[in-house]
């Protein structure tokens, strides 16, 4: 008779194991794509893979021990989760999720302006994708007492975006805060 072997008695009978499992965002819901994962064992790296579209992925070719899975991806946060103990001929599952990192502006152009009338800004910074292939950034607003809403908030790039200053915004220098799904950071004094 014919018998199939299953995942579980192929790396049985080779004496291997494997650590396979899902990437999400910090939500627990959100796949990341093109994520890598590396099992290591101390500072060695043993084996590592990189997520699919659905954020799934498999290290194969362990050998039986405790790992450290590391998880990364630029825009993201790096998380290690310590101490994972893989089985001879088992499929051990980790999920881990990993944190957009904060955004930060690094400038901002035109750095003053008159508050009589609106005013178009551009900033450069970084995170404005939040790690995806497009715009993560939910609010613009100037620290200045009154949390002013900056308006028509346009995020062209990673690292570029535009907003406009509304008029009668107090005279003063503020910090500006901008929002994505890490968080908010106060990154600007201009």
């Amino acid at each position: 008779f014919d018998h199939v072997l299953t995942q579980q008695e192929i790396l049985a009978n080779a004496g291997l194991c494997l650590v396979s499992g899902k990437v999400t965002k910090s939500d627990g819901t959100t796949t990341i794509s093109g994520a890598l994962v590396e099992a290591m064992q101390g500072v060695s790296l043993i084996n590592q893979a990189t997520t699919d579209v659905n954020g799934n992925y498999i290290i194969p070719s362990l050998t039986a021990g405790t790992y450290d899975v590391r998880g990364s991806k630029i825009g993201f946060v790096t998380n290690t989760l310590t101490g994972k103990v893989v089985t001879a001929g088992q499929a051990t599952n980790v999920t881990m999720a990993l944190q957009t990192v904060l955004p930060t502006v690094t400038g901002v152009t035109p750095s003053s302006g008159y508050n009589n009338v609106s005013t178009t800004v551009t900033m450069a910074g970084t995170g404005f994708y939040g790690g995806g292939a497009s715009s993560d950034v939910t609010s613009v607003k100037l620290d200045d007492g009154a949390t002013t809403v900056l308006m028509s908030v346009s995020v062209t790039t990673d690292t570029s975006l535009t907003a406009v200053v509304p008029s009668g915004v107090a005279v003063g220098t503020y910090n500006v805060k901008v929002t994505n799904s890490g968080g908010t950071n106060n990154t600007s004094t201009d």
